[in-house]
């Protein structure tokens, strides 16, 4: 016995704006924050053989 397939209801072109909207925006949000975390990137291993290598002989 086939089962009742339930229709499908399709988005408003307001909620596909706004879905599409919320996109964007998490686009450039995302765009902001790898900008950011590229300074840490490169601080990172700058302060890690900094200290590591001042570290290392004194215990």
């Amino acid at each position: 016995m086939p089962e009742k397939s339930t229709p499908i209801e399709e988005p408003s072109i307001g909620e596909l704006l706004s879905s599409l909207h919320k996109v964007y925006e998490g686009r450039d949000k995302l765009a902001e924050f790898e900008e950011e975390s590229s300074i840490f990137r490169e601080l990172i291993p700058k302060l890690a053989d900094t200290f590591g290598s001042k570290g290392s002989g004194d215990t």
